[in-house]
């Protein structure tokens, strides 16, 4: 018992307790499956076998802390805090295209067939919910996502603790991240069904341990190796990001030594350096334009070749928010008493400010293949709520009103300042806190169209070679559904062809249509009946991402196209049938 005892204990550290382990040997087994090209169905089975494995580890290292009331209230509310909202699915953003991927592997038969078969994570996520009914997998999504959002909040956590925070400030760092961290008003939820939750968890986990004085070399070598292996099978993004972040704390811990050596000879020559490398980017600006508007947009650049991150024209400004700004602020006031935390936080606007690290990112990107508009994601280098909830504790520590306050106090103090910037969702504040606890309307996230997927893998199955053609809104997100490439127009007669050179041109086998019978004819509004309601997505609204329209399905009908298809179903040629909730399916 003793020796079952030690061995569980050991295996409880190695995979569960540190909040990534457990993720490396379905990376293992995953690339096993792909160099020997093991069925899809048998590895899902094994990826099962761990499943189960690693639930049994988690209950047993899980009890015991619960029992002995180990496991803080807090981490309950941060689950709920993911959990209750469910996964974000609002159409068209970008988690269409992740659900997409993930049910892609529902139509291949060994791994080298997925276009994304290099991004691990999909199929983690996949063998997860291939045993349900496609009227079950939205459930799926919104535990999954739950899931991979606190696998992030946990290395956040330990980070801080690396950092030197109590446990307590560290829960307020966690909630900080939550509500600051992303892009626009967009934060963490929505990349709950991405790969960057599982890759941003070993980037933070790396940083943990590069920080840790600890770790043997060899033991922090090899745990390294193992993240940065996990990262680039998941995000290549954030393997880019933590050599960011390793050069950032080398150089200043070079230049600190050389201070300390010869301040006066060193500042001069660090200003001389400084101004070289922006003669050099002026010249290299305009000598290779090119080379600048290579990356779709020349105007985020200056004339010295570095990106225009103060900008309220671009991401950076968005990225960087209220919250950023003054975080950034405080690690130049801050710098001196948290100098490591400081060039922490500054690392990632310096990469964007710098023209030589500029040109070296974007060689970079080109090389790896990340696409161009995710520059501004070098600003997730390193969260800005780290600083940001210091700064405002160190505030808190030298007002009088303060002095007899106690530590809860405190940090309760601070936990309302993070709300304030974390609630509000406009400019210039951009907090993400909004977009984390808003509740989508079921419409927006196209919820009717379960049933719409449900009947089809009951009674169509439809074959890659023979598409069926519907408009985007149905047709996008029944293709990311069904794993399928079904091809979609708008249907607008200004804009296509007649149905019949339509049907040819495709080689199509069918398509879908909402039934024009719903059509309200006679009414000037031109509106359909028997559709869901629009209500116009307020997510959509204050974000400027996309016209709130496009979530309309009442914006795709069109009658010509119902009539023409009616005519060929006349002749005897294609036959209808009745889709639910609403649909006609014309087919041969």
């Amino acid at each position: 018992m003793q020796l079952i005892g030690r061995t569980t204990k050991k295996l409880t550290e190695l995979f569960i307790s540190n909040g990534w382990g457990f993720l490396i040997p379905y990376l293992a087994l995953y690339l096993w499956g792909w160099y020997f090209e093991i069925s899809v169905d048998h590895l899902v089975g094994l990826f099962w076998a761990l499943h189960l494995f690693f639930i049994v580890l988690l209950f047993t290292w899980l009890i015991p802390k619960i029992l002995k009331k180990e496991i803080s209230i807090f981490w309950i509310f941060i689950f709920l805090l993911f959990l209750l909202p469910g996964a974000y699915l609002e159409f068209p953003s970008d988690a269409w295209t992740h659900v997409l991927r993930i049910l892609r592997w529902q139509t291949f038969e060994v791994v080298s067939e997925h276009t994304q078969k290099a991004k691990m994570p999909y199929f983690w996520m996949w063998t997860w919910i291939s045993h349900l009914q496609p009227i079950q997998w939205r459930m799926g999504f919104n535990i999954l996502s739950a899931f991979n959002q606190l696998l992030v909040a946990i290395q956040v956590y330990r980070l801080s603790r690396r950092l030197g925070f109590s446990k307590p400030w560290s829960h307020v760092q966690v909630f900080a991240f939550v509500a600051f961290f992303g892009t626009n008003i967009f934060g963490l939820r929505y990349y709950g069904l991405s790969t960057l939750p599982f890759s941003f968890t070993a980037f933070l986990a790396s940083l943990e341990w590069t920080l840790s004085e600890k770790a043997l070399w060899g033991r922090k070598f090899f745990g390294l190796f193992t993240l940065l292996v996990f990262m680039i099978f998941s995000h290549r993004e954030e393997a880019l990001l933590f050599f960011i972040i390793v050069a950032g704390l080398g150089l200043s811990q070079g230049l600190q030594k050389l201070i300390q050596w010869r301040k006066s000879q060193t500042l001069w020559g660090l200003a001389f350096l400084l101004g070289i490398q922006f003669v050099v980017g002026y010249y290299y600006f305009h000598l290779r334009p090119q080379f600048f508007s290579s990356t779709g947009e020349l105007s985020q650049f200056t004339n010295f070749g570095n990106f225009k991150v103060w900008h309220e024209g671009h991401r950076y400004r968005d990225t960087l928010g209220l919250h950023g700004l003054v975080a950034l602020l405080f690690a130049l006031v801050f710098f001196k008493k948290a100098r490591r935390l400081s060039v922490l936080t500054w690392t990632g606007t310096l990469t964007l400010l710098m023209p030589l690290t500029v040109i070296a990112v974007i060689l970079l990107f080109h090389r790896t293949g990340q696409p161009d508009g995710l520059f501004y994601r070098i600003l997730y280098a390193f969260p800005t709520s780290f600083i940001f909830v210091y700064g405002f504790r160190e505030i808190l520590g030298h007002l009088k009103i303060s002095h007899s306050w106690s530590e809860q106090k405190k940090i309760l103090a601070v936990f309302v300042v993070v709300l304030l910037f974390g609630i509000i969702p406009t400019r210039p504040w951009l907090g993400r806190l909004y977009f984390a606890v808003s509740l989508s309307n079921p419409e927006r996230n196209l919820q009717y169209l379960d049933e719409t997927v449900q009947w089809f893998k009951q009674n169509r199955k439809i074959l890659e070679p023979c598409p069926i053609l519907s408009d985007p809104l149905s047709g996008y997100a029944l293709n990311a559904f069904l794993g399928t490439h079904m091809y979609y127009n708008r249907l607008n007669p200004d804009t296509i062809s007649p149905v019949k050179e339509l049907i040819e041109k495709n080689k199509t086998c069918g398509i879908l249509l909402v039934d024009p019978s719903q059509l309200s004819l006679g009414q000037s509004s031109g509106l359909t009946t028997g559709l869901p309601e629009f209500l116009p997505s307020k997510i959509a609204q204050l974000a400027g991402h996309w016209n709130p329209s496009l979530a309309d399905l009442r914006w795709y009908q069109n009658q010509k196209v119902a009539l023409e298809l009616q005519d060929i179903v006349k002749v005897g040629s294609w036959k209808r049938t009745p889709v639910p909730p609403f649909y006609t399916f014309y087919e041969p």
